[in-house]
């Protein structure tokens, strides 16, 4: 299974998933900082598996708002996917 890290200081992404992978985010906020992020993630593949993670450390005032979105297209027949923030 591949592996791959994404930065989540991008306020809007679209992830395409083509084969099978674990997705690993890290978010570390600081003093007064604020996150908002919007991530879709989309299968279009058949027989995919992907785990994706995110995880996240606020310190102090610091803010995190993520929407995360899993997308299996028609086509993604026995996609096994899990997202867990």
């Amino acid at each position: 299974m591949n592996t791959k890290n994404i930065n989540l200081e991008n306020t809007e992404s679209t992830i395409e998933i083509n084969e099978s992978t674990n997705i690993n985010a890290l978010y570390i906020g600081e003093e007064n900082s604020e996150l908002k992020s919007i991530i879709k993630f989309v299968h279009n593949k058949p027989n995919i598996t992907s785990r994706i993670h995110i995880k996240t450390v606020l310190y102090d005032d610091a803010r995190l708002n993520i929407e995360g979105m899993l997308v299996i297209e028609k086509e993604a027949k026995n996609t096994d996917t899990y997202l867990k923030i």
